[in-house]
């Protein structure tokens, strides 16, 4: 059985005032949102679909290495 590889872009909006220091990450962006000082609107983008030489480009930009995910996928051929 062939896993499904998809993408998401999510995408975050933050609208603050000089005092608000800069993000520092996804956690922090979090916190300035629902806790901090910060207004933000987060859109989940739509899941799309990857083929696996797309997936492979994906994790080349991403700085991963694709076998994270293809060694599930040769693991569930294997076992099917």
């Amino acid at each position: 059985m062939t896993m499904k590889f998809y993408k998401t872009v999510v995408t975050i909006e933050i609208l603050h005032d000089e005092t608000t220091p800069t993000i520092l990450g996804l956690d922090h962006a979090a916190y300035e949102i629902f806790e901090g000082g910060s207004s933000g609107l987060i859109d989940i983008g739509r899941a799309e679909g990857l083929t696996r030489e797309q997936l492979i480009a994906e994790c080349e930009k991403h700085g991963t290495d694709p076998d994270f995910f293809l060694g599930f996928e040769e693991e569930n051929e294997e076992a099917a």
